[in-house]
């Protein structure tokens, strides 16, 4: 990358190593020389924010490079992947925005969060350039993930070009966090049925057709049933998304109560959501940074996956083969 800015750029060597010089680097022609044909190692990284800038090289793609020549194969792959993942994340949501040509669609708290970085949320083009230098790339799949929940999209993959496209749909539904949701203080009403006795909170849990990690679309909400609780308690209603809880005696559709209160143990049938997917029910069991999510029916494969990629939302604490109203 070097090597061709170089090239490109219209300064010759010794321009480039006075300008350094006056940037407070002792830095001679040959050594550029040197660097440029990759016969020593890349520059420490104060020396190639300095270059990026004499050179106008995109700092992000320069430092990468670096950090990528150097790095053991082991870990080449691995960077790899992460820089095809943020160029397909920032190409997906360009596209995404760029047709629905509006940046109202965005849920409350994404829209609260973007602002908190600094974020203006009013012109496309600056949003876009503030997206993909601003945000990690976990950072930006959250983002994009809550804004495309209900999006019909299209990406291929073509010599490691991404080409994306995206289908014309209704407005985007609504897009809400789950433990927020059912903390409201709308969703609650406190009362006491006997002055010698203790008071109760009476809270409305929500029932969902399914749930997405920790958030819902408003459209997947059901309805919701009063519990009376001495205790606050985070927990809601959902269908069950598949047949993974069949040696429980849950099939899919069956209701299943899930309480996000409490940390679940190894082993406890859970909900769990692979990359924000409708969440199943499955067994869990860690093993350094990865975790085994296991069904609980013989017929179905176990996965081994990245923690990072599963969203444990809860213990399943109850089944229903009927809707609880």
């Amino acid at each position: 990358m070097l090597q061709d800015a170089i090239q490109k750029n219209p300064l010759s060597l010794t321009e480039i190593s006075n300008q350094l010089r006056n940037l407070g680097f002792s830095i001679d022609k040959a050594y550029l020389s040197r660097l440029k044909n990759s016969k020593i190692p890349p520059a420490s990284e104060e020396i190639n924010i300095a270059l990026s800038k004499i050179l106008s090289i995109d700092l992000d793609e320069f430092l990468w490079a670096s950090y990528y020549e150097i790095a053991p194969n082991s870990l080449r792959e691995i960077l790899k992947e992460y820089k095809l993942i943020d160029q397909s994340v920032n190409a997906s949501m360009e596209a995404v925005l760029i047709t629905l040509n509006s940046l109202d669609n965005f849920p409350e708290e994404i829209s609260r969060f973007l602002e908190e970085k600094g974020f203006t949320l009013k012109n496309l083009s600056s949003f876009l350039t503030q997206f993909k230098t601003k945000l990690s790339v976990f950072e930006k799949m959250e983002v994009y993930i809550a804004l495309t929940a209900k999006i019909d999209i299209n990406v291929s993959l073509d010599d490691d070009l991404f080409e994306v496209t995206v289908n014309p749909l209704n407005k985007v539904d609504t897009v809400k966090s789950i433990e927020a949701f059912i903390k409201s203080e709308l969703n609650r009403e406190y009362y006491q049925k006997d002055v010698n006795l203790s008071i109760f909170c009476e809270y409305k849990i929500p029932i969902f057709e399914k749930v997405h990690g920790d958030i819902f679309i408003e459209e997947d909400l059901i309805t919701s049933v009063s519990y009376p609780e001495k205790e606050e308690k985070v927990a809601f209603w959902v269908k069950s998304y598949d047949q993974g809880g069949k040696e429980l005696g849950i099939n899919k559709n069956d209701l299943i109560l899930v309480d996000c209160s409490k940390e679940p143990l190894e082993m406890d049938p859970v909900l769990v959501s692979i990359n924000n997917e409708p969440a199943m029910v499955r067994q869990i069991q860690r093993i350094n940074d990865n975790l085994i999510l296991r069904p609980f029916n013989n017929k179905m494969k176990l996965e081994v996956l990245p923690s990072n990629k599963v969203n444990i939302i809860g213990k399943i604490i109850e089944v229903e083969k009927r809707r609880p109203i």
